[in-house]
């Protein structure tokens, strides 16, 4: 017995009757793809950062570093959407699942507790989410970390964790419509 690869009519008519279900796609491979829309503007009584998953995982010092730097960077960000006024409004969260910096040591890149990123052990990143009540959009970002300046630098490594945090709540409000 052969196999063939040609294009029959059946295998054409069977593509064309599974098509309508690729817009049934997991949420997350929507979002990779860039297909989920943007979420409506609203306004939200507070903005909070919570670092539980970090806690969680057996880092919680570096939990609380990561969690100051992004509520730092979200709060100008997400300043025209937080009215504390507004008491029926929602609190909006941003859940940190996951930080980390690769650090140069003994000649070769060593990853911390929480993994690395992509292909490049130079790269700084977060992973976390944007929630609120029943929805809940996963924003991860990554930023090279010679952005931050020189190793040798007084302060690099603050600097790199506010500049990775800048980068994850500029992409968060993106999450929103303007």
């Amino acid at each position: 017995m052969t196999s063939s690869t040609r294009l029959t009519r059946r295998t054409l008519l069977s593509a064309f009757a599974l098509a309508p279900l690729a817009a049934c796609a997991e949420t997350d491979v929507r979002a990779s793809l860039g297909l989920e829309p943007k979420l409506p503007r609203r306004t939200f009584r507070a903005l909070r950062v919570d670092v539980g998953p970090m806690v969680r995982a057996g880092v919680p010092g570096w939990a609380r570093r990561v969690g100051l730097a992004v509520e730092a960077a979200a709060r100008p960000a997400f300043a025209d959407l937080i009215d504390p006024r507004d008491r029926r409004a929602p609190v909006l969260t941003l859940e940190i699942d996951a930080c980390d910096f690769p650090i140069y040591v003994g000649g070769r890149w060593r990853q911390g507790p929480l993994g690395s990123f992509g292909d490049d052990a130079a790269t700084d990143w977060i992973e976390g989410h944007v929630v609120w009540g029943a929805v809940r959009r996963r924003v991860t970002v990554h930023r090279a970390s010679a952005d931050a300046g020189p190793w040798y630098a007084p302060e690099v490594d603050q600097r790199r964790l506010e500049n990775v945090a800048a980068v994850f709540a500029a992409w968060a409000r993106r999450e929103f419509a303007d």
